[in-house]
Formats: structure tokens, C-alpha cells, sequence
């Protein structure tokens, strides 16, 4: 019963929209970013992946079971608890004695972020988003800039 009620409880903060963020949430933000390893950005990005790609949109382009998904799940709590608890212990309780809560979600928010940043600026990334290109109507988009009033070089 204990561990439902605090599951519930960290779930609400979790979920909980974020103020704006403030000092002691910068700082907590600052330090999650700092301390999480090349191998918990690893960790991160792949349970990143596991999330998005259970949706509706994605899920037939993923073979991850529900036992793939699970130890995701599992890899990230561990990591996101470590480095809540122990190595940013200070911030976290700075954080929620001054800002409150919901800091951990926007906290983790930024973490997040930089996780995606690291993900989408991989070489093998970068070029596989401009990959693209090679498909745009070069020749329509030519049409459209010369009727904004733009030279197009032919």
C-alpha cells in the first residue's frame, strides 16, 4: 500500500504542469544535466524511444516487447532516483523547499531536452533528418520564393 501511495504521489508530480522555472529549479535543472553519465544519456535516449514509439503513430516501426519495455522503465528509475537522491541530493532539497513539487517535473524536463538535443545533433542523425531534401519540389518551392518577391538563382 506504501509503495502505491508514494508510486501515485511521485506519478502526480511527475505529470504536474511546471511553473515557471526558478532559481533553486535552475540549479536542479543544472546539476541533473551535469551528472548524468554518458551512459545514463544512453539509458535516457533509449527509454525516450521506448515511450514514443508505444504510441499508435510509431508502434509497428519497433519490434520492443512489453519486457523490452519494462527494463527501460526500470533503467530510467533507477538512473532518474540516483540522480535525484544522491548526486544532486542539495539541489533537490533546496528546490523543493523553496520552489516546491512541481520543480522535478521541470527539472526533468530540461534533462530531457538535453537528451533530445544530444540525440538529434549525432552526425548520423543530422544527416539522416536532412535526408529529406533530396524529395522536396525544388522546383515549386523556386515558384513560391519568386512570387514573395525573392531572386532565384536558376
Amino acid at each position: 500500500m506504501r509503495i502505491a501511495l508514494a508510486a501515485t504521489a511521485f506519478l502526480s508530480l511527475a505529470l504536474a504542469s511546471p511553473a515557471s522555472a526558478g532559481v533553486f529549479q535552475d540549479d536542479l535543472s543544472r546539476c541533473l544535466i551535469s551528472k548524468a553519465s554518458a551512459a545514463d544519456r544512453t539509458i535516457m535516449a533509449r527509454w525516450m524511444f521506448s515511450a514514443v514509439s508505444s504510441g499508435s503513430a510509431l508502434k509497428g516501426m519497433s519490434t520492443l516487447t512489453d519486457a523490452d519495455r519494462l527494463a527501460h522503465n526500470q533503467a530510467m528509475g533507477k538512473v532518474f532516483s540516483r540522480l535525484l537522491v544522491q548526486d544532486c541530493r542539495a539541489q533537490l532539497m533546496a528546490a523543493l523547499k523553496n520552489e516546491g513539487p512541481t520543480t522535478i517535473p521541470g527539472a526533468s524536463e530540461a534533462l530531457g531536452q538535453a537528451v533530445g538535443t544530444m540525440l538529434f545533433s549525432s552526425p548520423e542523425a543530422v544527416e539522416e533528418l536532412n535526408s529529406f531534401a533530396n524529395f522536396l519540389d525544388v522546383e515549386g518551392l523556386g515558384k513560391v520564393a519568386e512570387q514573395a518577391g525573392l531572386t532565384v538563382k536558376k
